[in-house]
């Protein structure tokens, strides 16, 4: 049985974005630089390109699945992987910027402030009655929605929600 790899890797981009979905381009930059970089580093070593089963999110952390096993192929291959999740990990999935997991509803998922509100609206979850990260009790936690991280200095509320009153 021959096995197949869903980095095309004469299209990375278009490959990790299937992957991943068109929403999340935060992601798709850092993945599809992983690819480009080993893509290079193999013709430059002569070394086959690694099989790759899936990519995807799962419980608000990026997962990339290879077939070959460690033994199987270059060190560097696990590297370039290894360096992607870790930044991956530290930025919204939809847009990139900086941010930390956050539960919005009944999902784990990495999104700024920003696109966390928009996610939230999209579940439509009302932030006030159900907030993001609701159980958590965290010094860095938004007084108004829940969202842990990027809270406006001397303030008690994220970027967000801050930008949302003075809409208001």
């Amino acid at each position: 049985m021959s096995e197949h790899s869903v980095i095309d890797y004469s299209d990375i981009r278009s490959s990790v974005t299937e992957g991943l979905g068109s929403d999340s381009l935060g992601w798709i930059e850092i993945v599809t630089q992983c690819f480009e970089d080993i893509k290079t580093r193999c013709d430059e070593e002569d070394h086959d390109y690694p099989l790759v089963l899936q990519i995807k999110e799962k419980f608000g952390e990026l997962r990339i699945y290879l077939h070959q096993s460690k033994a199987g192929r270059p060190e560097f291959v696990g590297t370039y992987l290894e360096t992607a999740r870790q930044m991956a990990n530290r930025s919204c999935e939809m847009c990139g910027n900086s941010c930390r997991q956050q539960w919005i509803g009944n999902w784990m998922r990495n999104l700024c402030a920003f696109c966390a509100h928009e996610d939230a609206k999209r579940q439509k979850l009302k932030l006030h009655k159900q907030p993001l990260n609701k159980a958590i009790d965290h010094r860095l936690k938004c007084s108004t929605c829940g969202y842990i991280g990027q809270i406006v200095p001397g303030g008690s509320e994220c970027v967000a929600c801050v930008i949302e009153t003075s809409d208001n």
